[in-house]
């Protein structure tokens, strides 16, 4: 499991990641912001995100795969506003998310892999992502508040439905997939 490091960690260039290393948990929360993070293969420890995972503004981002150890994440998962991310391998093994899931404006966004994620404590949010064609939440069954997956031009509404049939119960704040693929 390794050891725990104490409190929130902002990641901004490749030199933020040697607070890092061979942690296998951060207790707060870890923000990975910039242009300057071209990679995430330095967080090959981290295994548990006590707080919010945010992957946000990374115009040089191609992929998450230095994240494939993460299994749990407790506070919210937001992927966002990534230029070149093309996909969410990386990102398959968390098998729970505490608060709220979200993938938007990811513009070269093709894929989403989570097909771990078993239950989410607040909403599950993924939207404006242009090229997004193939979505897969496999394990999922519980969302703790609403179910929107809407305006993601490429995007089935049939790959919606599949997921939301999988839910043992529809969240009680209602759902939408609007402006999707007919």
């Amino acid at each position: 499991q390794g050891e725990t490091y104490m409190g929130s960690v902002r990641i901004e260039n490749e030199g933020d990641f040697a607070q890092l290393a061979g942690y296998g948990t951060i207790s707060g929360d870890l923000e990975i912001k910039g242009d300057g993070v071209t990679t995430l293969d330095q967080l090959a420890c981290l295994q548990t995100v006590r707080g919010t995972l945010t992957i946000f503004g990374n115009g040089a981002l191609e992929n998450v795969l230095g994240l494939s150890n993460v299994t749990s994440v407790r506070g919210g998962l937001s992927v966002s506003d990534n230029g070149v991310l093309t996909d969410t391998w990386g990102l398959d093994r968390i098998q729970s998310v505490g608060q709220n899931l979200t993938m938007n404006d990811n513009a070269m966004l093709e894929g989403i892999q989570l097909d771990a994620v078993a239950s989410i404590g607040a909403s599950l949010v993924v939207r404006f992502n242009d090229e997004l064609t193939s979505i897969s939440m496999g394990s999922l069954r519980s969302v703790g508040d609403r179910f929107d997956i809407v305006n993601n031009p490429k995007l089935c509404k049939s790959q919606v439905t599949r997921i939301g049939d999988g839910l043992d119960q529809f969240p009680p704040g209602g759902g939408s997939d609007e402006g999707n693929k007919e």
